[in-house]
């Protein structure tokens, strides 16, 4: 009761546990303090007298999170403040490795982050997969918090355990003023990291058309190939991104590269995948349906590998000569495949 006294901000009631000799660290079934309770709601006088009784400001729960991650989350400055002001360690990492700013800027809340970043905090202290404050900030589109981390001073290309960048994720997500705003201070574009993959392919793959316009109208390479082969147009139609294929038609990809690993092409993925409308498109655009990979696959024959135990004897081979009968003979096996 009295850790959630103190989270239900109820001053007397604290009072009276401390009053009757209850530590003021005892912890809850869930391991947390009143400080914490009280931290997370943002009730600034309950935290002061905990801190006037001589809490442990830096006590963490099982999770790894202290008093003030959980008021940084929530966005309570003042709160913030006073910790501080009683010399919490604002660089402590929770079992996830997250710190008080990255919580806070993930949330977006700026003064908090400002307020962090001006009692000394690492900026670019990064988590174990390597992501930062100002990547967690990137992703959830935090626009105004990752500009403030520049002007502080953060390495915008600082790469993660991926090789992957805050412009990568911003880009992945559909944030397109961040891609912007990072683009403004010279990120490059074209960043690929340890697999290969640009900022482009992971936008493509997840449908992110607007982004995937302004990375191209900024120059980036639409053919760029990870250490696979794979392009950003592969990667489109592997998960059937219809619109984001016809954008990097339009601006000139290779319709017809094949990856180096097995030697599929774009519509050979979208074939195996089950995609209708985009395999439809993508022989209508021109993709040369008699290729063949590695193993001497066409994209006909990758659904009817895939799908060929619920294609209900439709008959496919008699279609392999020309390119609308090709695209009737793919729709009618792959929506076989689908409904039944």
């Amino acid at each position: 009761m009295y850790t959630y006294s103190a989270g239900d901000g109820e001053i007397e009631e604290v009072k009276r546990f401390l009053d009757e000799g209850l530590h003021v660290d005892s912890v809850d079934d869930s391991g947390w303090t009143a400080l914490m309770r009280a931290a997370e709601k943002g009730h600034k006088e309950v935290c002061d007298l905990l801190v006037s009784c001589g809490c442990n400001v830096d006590l963490q729960e099982e999770d790894g999170w202290t008093a003030l991650m959980k008021a940084a989350y929530n966005g309570h400055k003042e709160v913030c403040d006073l910790l501080v002001s009683c010399g919490c360690n604002v660089d402590l990492q929770d079992k996830d490795s997250f710190t008080a700013l990255m919580r806070a800027a993930q949330e977006g809340h700026m003064e908090v982050c400002e307020l962090l970043i001006s009692c000394g905090c690492n900026v670019d202290l990064q988590r174990e997969n390597g992501w930062t404050a100002f990547t967690q900030a990137a992703y959830n589109g935090q626009k105004e918090v990752c500009e403030l981390l520049i002007s502080r001073g953060c390495n915008v290309d600082l790469q993660d355990k991926d090789g992957s960048t805050a412009f990568t994720q911003a880009a992945c997500s559909g944030h397109k003023e961040v891609c912007e705003l990072l683009i403004s201070r010279g990120c490059n574009v074209d960043l690929q990291d340890k697999f290969g993959n640009t900022a482009l392919m992971f936008a493509a793959y997840n449908g992110q058309k607007e982004v995937c316009e302004l990375l191209i109208s900024r120059g980036c390479n639409v053919d760029l190939q990870n250490e696979y082969g794979d392009t950003a147009f592969m990667a489109a139609a592997q998960n059937g991104q219809k619109a984001v294929c016809e954008l990097l038609v339009s601006r000139g990809c290779n319709v017809d590269l094949q990856d180096n690993k097995f030697g599929n092409t774009a519509l050979m993925v979208a074939a195996q995948e089950g995609h209708i409308p985009t395999v439809i498109y993508l022989i209508e655009a021109g993709c040369d349906h008699s290729l063949r990979n590695k193993d001497g696959k066409t994209a006909l024959d990758f659904a009817k590998e895939k799908h060929s135990d619920k294609v209900m004897g439709v008959q496919v081979t008699q279609y392999l000569t020309h390119s609308y009968l090709l695209t009737h003979s793919l729709t009618c096996l792959l929506t076989h495949s689908l409904t039944y």
